[in-house]
């Protein structure tokens, strides 16, 4: 029992690393997947900063809306 409790004390950070992590990931990619699309998209159709500029702001949505769930999920698991 003592070696699990030693193993948990040595691992308290994990939990939230995986978090920091999952979260920065979700922070980024969306955004930047959203201005790469939006770029090829302005090259292809010739409207050039139109749809880089909705692509990246839909993706900013998208990746603040997701946040904003993930936290209060988050909340919620605390509070038990």
């Amino acid at each position: 029992m003592t070696v699990e409790k030693d193993k948990d004390e040595k691992n308290w950070w994990q939990p939230a690393l995986v978090l920091f992590a999952k979260w920065s990931v979700w922070i980024s990619a969306p955004i930047l997947l959203g201005a790469f699309l939006g770029k090829k998209l302005d090259a292809h159709y010739g409207t050039e900063p139109i749809l880089f500029l909705v692509s990246t702001g839909v993706a900013f949505i998208f990746s603040i809306g997701y946040l904003v769930y993930n936290v209060s999920k988050e909340y919620k698991k605390l509070d038990k």
